[in-house]
């Protein structure tokens, strides 16, 4: 047995179909750009995933990155060296994680996790100029 709706007839299915595709593809228009204002640039974006600079990090690194930033909670930043090795040991972060926070230069106050990633030597992403 076929169930289907007995109330409208093929037509007005496919029409109230449409009506329903049209009205979910309008609902995403809140995500898209705004453009630029007339005294602004319009700025040159990138495609997601696309990185420019002589160090762009290997998507290895990125998911070490990812693992490493997994402890840093984005609440406690700002925040300088001593500020995130006492967040790192007492969420019970791994050595290696505590020993790279220990090893950041103590006069120096991070705003982000690539940031804290970049200081360590590892390659980061680079902004498009």
């Amino acid at each position: 047995m076929e169930r289907g709706n007995t109330k409208h007839g093929p037509h007005l299915d496919d029409g109230m179909a449409r009506e329903m595709r049209d009205a979910t593809s309008r609902a995403r228009d809140w995500d898209a750009p705004e453009p630029a204002g007339d005294d602004q640039p319009t700025p040159r974006l990138l495609p997601y995933g696309e990185m420019t600079g002589p160090l762009a990090p290997s998507p290895a690194e990125i998911a070490e990155r990812s693992e490493f930033g997994k402890w840093i909670p984005r609440s406690v930043l700002p925040a300088d060296r001593d500020a995130l090795a006492e967040v790192v040991r007492s969420a019970g972060a791994p050595d290696r994680v505590v020993d790279q926070i220990d090893s950041l230069p103590p006069d120096l106050t991070f705003e982000t996790v690539v940031q804290i990633w970049g200081a360590l030597g590892h390659a980061t992403e680079a902004r498009a100029g």
